[in-house]
């Protein structure tokens, strides 16, 4: 991303740039900036880079400063990194999402500098890169046979182009081609490999009873969780990293409906319901009855950025879905205590080759066979 910056020193040896913590690489790197006066990006080295609170000079941010001897260029406007933050990665280390803007790289196939954990730097090809929806940054999928360093932090733009090809030797995969047709902010797809349409799980047909938009989403660090609000995910537990869920409208929170969520899941799969803990009874408030029911508590839970609701539970249902899905509206009797609406995923289930029976079906066919 593109960050404004402000307190430039006066003999401009650093200046304060408002972003987060992490999104550029740790010094000695560079970045790009441009000047109030005007004129393209220019790309300058610094040394080190320091969290700064908010105060009289400006907000909260990050202080970059130049290297021994040097300064930056007087009257900086905005500044972008050059390399850019890995926000998570797939579990098989073929998939990185990477916090950057689709401008800053090739559409494949090319390649990336990878700055690991301890600093050194590694050229990796990939097939494709698509962007994730609601500035959730770029999903880099690896060339077939390779795989991206599990402790991988940063990436830059790669030598890429022709060269990297061939010296590679890569392949585009159908999986591949279809990545990088989807670069664009309208798509409503799933991207990760276990979720993208040509792979396991596809959610279609959403909508909701409760008015609003709904919209279906990648659940991503970053990625906002309703339609109508700026909440975001924090951190997304590795189990439901890259799954599809169902961003309807927060609004919708009092909702009663019994159809207030209808879509279609392409395969067997898990429905798993992040809920407000203020409306669990653990908190002293009260589920609504189909959840109650169908669903139950795995323990697990999901960071947002949200201050008054900094983590939801997750709820799975208790048994696999497939083809037309309905769910009833967070409102619905006797819901109480929550302030933020039902946010469902999409997990596939595990194949089996058999289910094993209900205790009581057990024990019901053990006094059968007794009885004869």
């Amino acid at each position: 991303g593109t960050y404004a910056a402000s307190c430039e020193a006066a003999d401009a040896s650093s200046l304060r740039v408002a972003a987060e913590g992490g999104a550029f690489e740790p010094g000695p790197s560079s970045m790009r900036v441009q000047l109030s006066s005007g004129g393209g990006w220019v790309e300058v080295p610094y040394m080190a880079v320091a969290a700064v609170l908010a105060d009289e000079c400006g907000g909260a941010g990050l202080l970059l400063t130049a290297p021994e001897g040097r300064s930056f260029p007087v009257g900086v406007r905005s500044a972008t990194p050059v390399a850019f933050a890995v926000l998570s990665q797939r579990h098989d280390q073929t998939q990185l999402q990477v916090a950057t803007v689709p401008s800053a790289f090739h559409k494949g196939p090319s390649s990336i500098l990878v700055t690991r954990a301890d600093g050194s730097v590694a050229e990796f090809p990939y097939e494709s890169v698509a962007e994730l929806w609601g500035g959730a940054g770029l999903l880099f999928t690896a060339s077939e046979g390779t795989a991206y360093p599990s402790d991988a932090a940063y990436v830059a733009p790669g030598h890429g182009g022709a060269g990297m090809a061939a010296l590679v030797g890569l392949k585009s995969s159908e999986n591949a081609k279809g990545l990088a047709n989807l670069g664009d902010t309208r798509y409503q797809g799933t991207l990760w490999l276990d979720t993208h349409p040509t792979g396991r799980v596809v959610v279609t047909e959403a909508k909701s009873d409760c008015g609003g938009g709904v919209e279906v989403g990648v659940a991503v660090k970053r990625a906002r969780l309703y339609s109508d609000s700026g909440i975001r995910f924090e951190e997304v537990p590795a189990e439901l990293a890259g799954q599809a869920f169902v961003m309807g409208p927060d609004a919708a929170r009092d909702c009663t409906s019994f159809e207030a969520l209808t879509l279609h899941v392409s395969e067997l799969s898990y429905a798993l319901l992040l809920i407000d803990p203020r409306e669990t009874p653990s908190e002293g408030g009260a589920l609504p009855m189909w959840v109650e029911a169908g669903f139950e508590a795995t323990g697990g839970v999901v960071h947002t950025s949200d201050a008054e609701m900094p983590r939801m539970g997750v709820w799975r249902s208790k048994a696999p879905l497939i083809g037309p899905v309905t769910l009833g509206g967070s409102g619905q009797y006797p819901a109480r205590g929550a302030r933020h609406a039902i946010v469902a995923l999409f997990r596939p289930a595990p194949p089996r080759t058999s289910f094993s029976a209900p205790a009581e079906d057990a024990a019901t066919a053990g006094g059968a066979e007794g009885a004869a």
